[in-house]
């Protein structure tokens, strides 16, 4: 690093005026040199930690919480690295020695103000393997963890051609795909009148409001459905959330691909349907039932017809 200023790392909304953003120096510096040692960037520390605040008297009274301030944990993100050491229902009072408001922010000096943050600037301006240490109160009494946080893989990737590239699997008509964030915004980005299907928001808010609780896990959508014989009088024009293929639970459009091939291509299969299963039905109820034989040559022909290159991409 030379210390010579070669552009401002910035964002901004298009649709509205005189909105912006600026990454902040830190994490800036953290970035740089993250990435000078290592040549890569693995993203920014993250708490993990979904908290709400507490300002209402009552409820820090029923907390036991005294004169103390701070905000309630509700969750813990599973691969998070402050999972086991806090707990849902904890009051996350100090980070690094500076008391956690009821609203979530600390007093930090910038220059000759004080200024008040949220307690995560704390965390996501810390080179990685840098200690903090927290205070929590877990039923009245104060429990201190010093805890080494990271980036944490999100169920929902953020970044095309980054974390994020096209993928789909092709099941008699049917195309499945993984909800991501540059999915979403390259819908929400067409107009309307040129929108063919319907992402909706409760497919969004699935991948993006959910911890991730295994590393391969995935959110797979029924994103649209290519008109053939096979799959007659199924057409949705809105995105679902696949949870079971056969009555089994689907984690990765990968492990879906290979459960497919298991029932249409083993020798020895007598899978006679293709059943699947969505977020939105009731429990052990398939929505969606394909005849096995046939779709593979359907899915061929639709390739073909729709100048597809192929019936699958998994990698991405």
């Amino acid at each position: 690093i030379t210390n010579n200023v070669i552009g401002v790392a910035s964002s901004g909304l298009p649709k509205a005026q005189n909105v912006g953003y600026i990454i902040p120096t830190k994490i800036a510096m953290v970035f740089l040199k993250e990435y000078l040692n290592q040549g890569s960037w693995s993203g920014i520390c993250e708490t993990g930690l979904e908290t709400i605040p507490l300002e209402n008297d009552a409820m820090r009274e029923f907390l036991r919480m005294g004169q103390r301030t701070g905000v309630r944990v509700v969750s813990v993100a599973p691969l998070g690295a402050a999972q086991g050491k806090i707990h849902s229902g904890d009051i996350l009072v100090e980070v690094d020695g500076l008391a956690v408001s009821n609203e979530h922010t600390v007093p930090l000096q910038l220059g000759e103000q004080k200024v008040d943050l949220d307690y995560g600037v704390l965390i996501s301006q810390k080179q990685k393997g840098e200690i903090t240490r927290i205070k929590v109160l877990r039923n009245g009494e104060e429990i201190e963890q010093q805890i080494v946080f990271a980036p944490i893989p999100p169920l929902a990737r953020r970044f095309d051609r980054y974390d994020s590239s096209p993928r789909y699997l092709l099941v008699g008509g049917l195309v499945f795909s993984v909800m991501s964030l540059p999915l979403f915004n390259e819908f929400c980005e067409l107009r309307r009148e040129d929108r063919r299907l319907n992402v909706t928001t409760t497919t969004y808010f699935a991948a993006v409001k959910r911890w991730k609780d295994r590393p391969e896990q995935e959110v797979i959508i029924l994103l649209r459905t290519l008109k053939h014989p096979v799959n007659l009088g199924y057409n949705f024009a809105s995105t679902r959330i696949l949870s079971r293929f056969n009555g089994k639970s689907m984690e990765s459009l990968a492990q879906l691909a290979e459960e497919v091939s298991k029932a249409l291509d083993a020798d020895g299969s007598t899978e006679e349907f293709l059943r699947f299963g969505f977020e939105d039905d009731p429990e052990e109820f398939d929505s969606m039932v394909l005849k096995a034989e046939g779709i593979r040559k359907a899915d061929l022909e639709l390739c073909k017809n729709h100048r597809i290159s192929q019936p699958a991409v998994l990698e991405g």
